[in-house]
C-alpha cells in the first residue's frame, strides 16, 4: 500500500451539481486511483470515472477483502 500526493490539477466538469466534488475525480486520475470511498451521492452516481471505482466505505472494504 502506499499514496501519492497529487495536486489535482486536471479540469474535469462531470459533477454540474456540485461542482467542488469535481476536484475529487481529478485527483483520482492524477494519481491513478483504483477507487474513490465515498458517501457523497454526487460520486457515487457516476459509479466509475476513467477506471476509477467509486464506492461506498462496506462496498470498499467487502472488495478489499477479496484481494
Amino acid at each position: 500500500m502506499f499514496a501519492w500526493i497529487v495536486k489535482g490539477e486536471g479540469i474535469v466538469d462531470i459533477i454540474k451539481e456540485n461542482p467542488s466534488d469535481n476536484k475529487y475525480l481529478s485527483c483520482a486520475y492524477e494519481g491513478e486511483s483504483d477507487y474513490i470511498v465515498s458517501g457523497d451521492h454526487h460520486l457515487l452516481d457516476i459509479e466509475t470515472y476513467r477506471g476509477t471505482e467509486i464506492l461506498k466505505a462496506k462496498s470498499f472494504l467487502d472488495v478489499w477483502g477479496k484481494e
